[in-house]
This record gives C-alpha cells, sequence and structure tokens, in this order.
C-alpha cells in the first residue's frame, strides 16, 4: 500500500471511531418515537373522553327530563279527570308544571318541547317531552346524543278501586287460577303487569270477576272464564305502595341464625321481633296482641289446627322469610289502624330472597288490610272462601295463584270499617302512571 493509501485508510478508521457511538445512540433512541406515537395517540383519547362525557351529559338530561315528564303526566291527567280534556288545555298543565321545575333548579333541561296525547278511551293521558344537549365531542358525528325524548303515561284507575295487582313484569302465569278456584272483586279493578303472552293464566273450571281485569300483556285460556273480558295491552302501572318500603327499613334488621319460636299450647304474642320465625304445632288459641311483628327465619307458621287471632297488627317480614296457614287452622286478621304501616297486615322487606305466602286455612274468612308482597307470591289454595268476611282486602304481589276450590273474595266495604286503607290502592287510586 502506498504512503498515501496508508493516511486515507487511518483516517476513515479515524472517522468511524469519532462517529460510529453517535450514530449508534441515534439508531437506537426511541424517545422522538414515543413521544411522536404519544402524540398520535393523545387525539383518541381525548376523544373517548370527551364522548364519555357526552354520554353522562345525555343520561342525566334524561333523568331530569323522565321526572318532569312523570309529573306532567300526573298533573295532565288530574285535569282530563275534571272534564278539561282538551289536548291543548292538558299540553299547557304540562308546560307550567315543567317550566316551575326548570325554575326550581335543573342542570340539564331548558325550554324542553312537551306533547300531550290522550287516549281513545279517555282513561289515560301520555306526555313526551324532548329537549336538545350540548355534547362536546359527539356533535360531530351521528351519534343521537344531541337530543334526548321521553314519555310517560298516568292511567285513570279511578272509576273503580284498585284491589289487587301482580306486579311482575316477565314472566308468565303472573297471576293464575287453576282447578276450580274462583276470585270474586266486582267492585274494584285488577291489574297484570307482565308482558307474557300468557301473563294471566285461566286453567280448569275456574272464574274471575271484576270491574275490570287489565292485562298488559296477553292471556291463556284453558277452560276458565272471566267477567267482563280482559283488556289485554294495557299500560302497566307502577307500584303503588313502594313509598311504604322505607316505613319499614329502620325496624328490619333481623340476625338470621336465631333460634325460631315454637308454639304448642293457648299463647298470648306480644309486638317485637321475632327473627328466627314463628311455628305454631298444636290445636291451640294464639292471640297476637295489636302492634307491630317482625318475623324472620322460617316465617310464620301455622302446621295444626290452631286458632289465630290477631287485631290491629302489621307482619313484617324479613330475610325471605314467608308465611304458612294449614287447612285445619283458623285465622282471623285485621291491620293497623294507625301508625306509618296502618292498612297493612302483611308487608316484606326488600331483602332475602323470594318467598311464598300459603294460605291453606279453611277457615280464613277475615282478612282485613293489605298484602304487600312486591317480590314474593301469594298462594291461596283451601278449599273454603278466603276473605270473604273482611271490609275490604288488597293484594299487592309479584305472583299470585289462586288453586284447588278457593274462593278468594275482595270486597270493598271501606266506610264499614276503621282500618284505613293505604294511599294508592282502593279508593284513593284515582291516578296511577304507568312504567
Amino acid at each position: 500500500m502506498t504512503q498515501a493509501g496508508k493516511i486515507g485508510h487511518v483516517l476513515r478508521r479515524g472517522d468511524r471511531d469519532t462517529h460510529g457511538p453517535l450514530l449508534r445512540r441515534v439508531a437506537t433512541d426511541t424517545r422522538g418515537g414515543m413521544a411522536m406515537l404519544f402524540s398520535l395517540a393523545l387525539i383518541p383519547l381525548l376523544g373517548c373522553i370527551a364522548l364519555a362525557v357526552d354520554v353522562s351529559t345525555w343520561h342525566s338530561a334524561r333523568t331530569e327530563l323522565q321526572k318532569i315528564a312523570d309529573g306532567a303526566a300526573i298533573v295532565s291527567a288530574r285535569e282530563l279527570r275534571i272534564g278539561a280534556a282538551a289536548p291543548e288545555v292538558l299540553q299547557e298543565a304540562a308546560r307550567l308544571y315543567a317550566q316551575a321545575v326548570i325554575d326550581g333548579g335543573t342542570s340539564f333541561v331548558e325550554n324542553p318541547e312537551i306533547t300531550a296525547e290522550i287516549s281513545q278511551e279517555r282513561d289515560s293521558v301520555t306526555i313526551a317531552v324532548a329537549s336538545t344537549v350540548s355534547p362536546i365531542f359527539s356533535r360531530l358525528f351521528n351519534t343521537g346524543l344531541s337530543s334526548v325524548e321521553v314519555r310517560a303515561t298516568a292511567l285513570l284507575a279511578g272509576r273503580e278501586p284498585i284491589c289487587m295487582i301482580s306486579t311482575d313484569t316477565h314472566t308468565s302465569h303472573a297471576m293464575a287460577l287453576f282447578d276450580y278456584a274462583r276470585l270474586d272483586a266486582e267492585e274494584c279493578g285488577i291489574y297484570v303487569n307482565s308482558g307474557s303472552s300468557q301473563a294471566l293464566n285461566l286453567e280448569g273450571s275456574v272464574n274471575m270477576q271484576a270491574s275490570l281485569i287489565c292485562v298488559h300483556g296477553g292471556i291463556a285460556y284453558n277452560g276458565g272464564s272471566a267477567t267482563p273480558g280482559p283488556v289485554t295491552g294495557c299500560p302497566r302501572i307502577g307500584n303503588p305502595l313502594s313509598h311504604r318500603d322505607s316505613a319499614i327499613s329502620s325496624r328490619s334488621s333481623c340476625s338470621s341464625n336465631s333460634e325460631p319460636m315454637m308454639v304448642s299450647g293457648n299463647t298470648t304474642l306480644f309486638e317485637g321481633k321475632y327473627c328466627g320465625g314463628i311455628t305454631i304445632t298444636s290445636s291451640a288459641t294464639i292471640t297476637f296482641n295489636p302492634g307491630t311483628y317482625v318475623i324472620g327465619g322460617g316465617g310464620l307458621n301455622v302446621v295444626s289446627g290452631a286458632r289465630i287471632t290477631a287485631e290491629n297488627v302489621t307482619f313484617v317480614f324479613v330475610n325471605g322469610a314467608g308465611a304458612y296457614f294449614a287447612p285445619e287452622s283458623s285465622v282471623s286478621f285485621s291491620a293497623r289502624r294507625e301508625g306509618n304501616l296502618a292498612g297493612i297486615l302483611f308487608i316484606e322487606t326488600a331483602s332475602g330472597d323470594p318467598a311464598t305466602f300459603r294460605i291453606s286455612s279453611n277457615n280464613a274468612r277475615r282478612l282485613l288490610g293489605t298484602i304487600y308482597l312486591p317480590k314474593s307470591k301469594l298462594l291461596v289454595d283451601a278449599d273454603q272462601p278466603v276473605a270473604g268476611d273482611s271490609a275490604y282486602t288488597v293484594v299487592v304481589a309479584r305472583e299470585i295463584e289462586i288453586a284447588n276450590r278457593s274462593r278468594l273474595v275482595l270486597n270493598t266495604d271501606y266506610a264499614a270499617t276503621d282500618v284505613p286503607v293505604p294511599d294508592g290502592v282502593g279508593p284513593s287510586s284515582e291516578i296511577m302512571l304507568s312504567q
């Protein structure tokens, strides 16, 4: 190699020795790439956050609108009830109510559009309320979050007092009559909220009578009959006694491992907590003094021919407890006359599994008051009439079944007793907000 070549070779090797580490650091340094990737990811991330805010705003606006629609429907139904039935009058009543709510303070609703529609039978009014929403991000896309509309229907049920409601909204046979059963409620209305095609089941030589039989879903006839013919497709009516739930929340605590109380002789019981339940096992006379009885554990069971008398009482069932009255037993019950549970005979708390309340007693002619079982089933399968000697009886239960040769009688002689009827049922059931 010439001297010049040697010199060039050394220079090139020197360049590599000097710049090589720098080039390697540039080639392997990912900080700039990560920054670029983060910048690119930041745009959709911010978009997702903005969209989540838009969705939350939309749901909040819908909740406010639904409250306005519910109240406006009730106000409009009151106008309909007193005869001011023109849609524009109802619409103005609804608008004034909505404006009063907005003036009282709302966060997401301003200047809603309100329309009113009266049913062909003139027994209900439907209010539609619509409003715009100001989205942050989704206004660039057709997401449906820029407007919200809700509806509420109020049903005039006051032409006939309500004496029975099956509250389940989905199940088949939510109300059912089997064998030779009868349901006599000639002066009051019966409502079945289930949307099943077999919401009301009439099977065997059964018969039901009421002033109105209103079924949200359909009817399965298997030999039974009903007078008058049930109306299908009725609006669901809300639970008229849901406000009673808070009346028992403070007194419903009960230990789940308490021992049951066994009663085998003539006994007088006093109000209080029976967290293990009460079982009556003899043909004795049992008297429940006036007051409120909290029943847990295995529930209230009369498994013998005992004679039960309970005047001015309320039974509160907790932790999934139920009740059973054997065929040989004799029971006479009347509900509390005063206090926040006045008019309530049986009531259950929301805690615990669903239960069955079974009346098989062939001497249960007096059940004066309201039976309220929003998560459980009432089964009446005696051979003799039930509740026929009561001035009134109201039943609100998730499911209702009448079987065997039972004849459940729901009277409406409200003036014949000093046991008050709870608001929302009986003669005070003028307006019901449908679901």
